[in-house]
């Protein structure tokens, strides 16, 4: 769970850019 949640604070600046990153990242989840 650590991990997922350093991962979308990473993400978080890639999310804005774009959404389907989200998407994937979800899956993941």
């Amino acid at each position: 769970m650590i991990v997922t949640k350093k991962a979308l604070d990473f993400t978080a600046p890639a999310v804005l850019g774009n959404n389907e990153i989200v998407q994937d990242f979800n899956l993941y989840k």
